[in-house]
């Protein structure tokens, strides 16, 4: 995981992807303890090594990290990471704040009654939703279905006025569609007998039909 994200952030830096912002959540707590049992970079120096714009704030502040997200967003020619120092389980554990013991194993029952004290819940209720977030579900889900119908129909529009470049990244349509299955009969075309180890025709086929994929020089140097 560390790995990957790594080679992306490298990769995001050296394009200058401006829309990218990225809030990383400090709070020096690793499921076996402190983090500086393996971990002593610095997370900040190794990305402005990066490229990208890096801004600090108190992760518990929320107007300050509004407020760093919108200096992030001002940025457009560099992603931004925003390190957020956090106490993990501030406020809420009152003998496992800060510590480990409260990353990865249940709080206990005297530890849940501190939490909801300090957070003004009732303790009486075993599991408590307020009233106000009972319907926060399907609320999402409508913003979300109305989020999706916009962008169609602005991919849709683009399509049409665009028609030579959509036909490059037609294998970015969703699952379902005419071109999708197009370009994927395609791809797997080339998985025919495919042996351990022997998945670059089918993934070479892939890079032929979409204009979305980047690879490293490493694996793609072939398909030059």
């Amino acid at each position: 995981m560390e790995g990957v994200s790594a080679e992306a952030s490298s990769f995001a830096g050296h394009l200058g992807l401006g829309k990218l912002i990225m809030v990383y959540d400090s709070n020096e707590i690793t499921i076996e303890g402190s983090t500086s049992l393996t971990f002593t970079e610095s997370v900040k120096e190794r990305y402005m090594a990066y490229g990208w714009q890096v801004l600090e704030v108190d992760g518990h502040n929320i107007p300050d990290l509004q407020q760093k997200l919108a200096e992030a967003r001002e940025n457009t020619t560099q992603p931004t990471l925003i390190i957020a120092r956090t106490r993990i389980a501030k406020g809420g554990a009152p003998t496992k704040e800060g510590t480990a013991a409260s990353h990865g194993a249940p709080l206990g029952d005297e530890e849940i009654a501190g939490l909801k004290a300090g957070l003004g819940l009732p303790s009486e209720e075993k599991f408590y939703v307020p009233d106000d977030l009972k319907n926060l579900p399907e609320l999402m889900k409508q913003r979300g279905e109305q989020s999706e119908a916009d962008w169609n129909a602005l991919f849709t529009k683009w399509s049409e006025q665009y028609p030579p470049i959509e036909e490059t990244v037609g294998c970015g349509s969703r699952p379902g569609t005419a071109r999708f299955e197009r370009c994927t009969d395609y791809v797997c075309a080339g998985c025919e007998n495919r042996q351990p180890g022997r998945e670059r025709p089918s993934v070479k086929r892939y890079c032929q039909t979409s204009a979305l994929l980047s690879g490293g020089l490493s694996r793609f140097i072939a398909f030059q």
